[in-house]
């Protein structure tokens, strides 16, 4: 994503590092402002680990949906 970025937009908020619900907001030709949200991937690994819970997981999309709600 960081390649599209730099070539299609630039960053509207400072690139965020790597952690599980970042945000950051980047402004593109079209469609113009997007929010990148970060989670860590659900795999097995992860989630037998306890590195990402369901709740963890249901927060992405209630902030995504938040997010599509603005």
């Amino acid at each position: 994503m960081h390649g599209l970025v730099k070539e299609l937009g630039t960053y509207r908020t400072p690139r965020a590092p790597f952690a599980h619900l970042a945000e950051t907001v980047v402004e593109l030709i079209a469609p113009g402002r997007v929010t990148i949200l970060a989670s860590y991937h659900p795999s097995r690994q992860n989630t037998n680990t306890g590195v990402l819970t369901e709740p963890m997981l249901d927060a992405v999309f209630a902030r995504a949906h938040a997010l599509l709600a603005d």
